[in-house]
C-alpha cells in the first residue's frame, strides 16, 4: 500500500491505494472526499497531467517508490461563463492590447506622433 497525497489550495487530503490500481478509482475515492466535482479539477503529477487509464504505478518515480508516498496537484479548470457579461467602454485614447493601458500616441493632423 502507498499513501497518495492529494494538494488542493493548500488542502491535504491522503489517500491509500495499491500500486495496480487504476488512477480513476483513486481520484473517485479523492473525489467522494473532497466533494469535489470531477470535470472541475485536474490532476497533476511531476510535471504531468494525469490519465485515469493508466496505473498508479506508471506515474511513480523511483524516490516515491521507494518512499510508499506520492504527491499530487489539484488544480480548478477555469471555464469560460456564457452567463457572464463582458464590459466594453470606448475609450478615446488607444489602448494597448498586452497591458491595457492607454499607449503614448498622438495623432495631430492625421499624423502620428509618439
Amino acid at each position: 500500500m502507498i499513501e497518495i497525497e492529494f494538494n488542493y489550495n493548500q488542502l491535504i487530503t491522503n489517500i491509500q491505494a495499491k500500486m495496480d490500481d487504476l488512477f480513476q478509482d483513486v481520484i473517485n475515492k479523492y473525489l467522494q472526499k473532497s466533494s469535489l466535482e470531477s470535470d472541475s479539477v485536474n490532476f497533476i503529477v511531476n510535471g504531468k497531467m494525469i490519465n485515469p487509464n493508466e496505473s498508479v504505478e506508471s506515474y511513480m518515480s523511483k524516490l516515491d517508490k521507494e518512499n510508499k508516498k506520492m504527491k499530487i496537484l489539484v488544480t480548478m479548470i477555469e471555464k469560460d461563463d456564457p452567463n457572464k457579461e463582458q464590459v466594453i467602454v470606448k475609450s478615446k485614447d488607444i489602448i494597448c492590447p498586452q497591458c491595457k493601458e492607454p499607449c503614448r500616441i498622438t495623432t495631430d493632423n492625421y499624423k502620428i506622433k509618439l
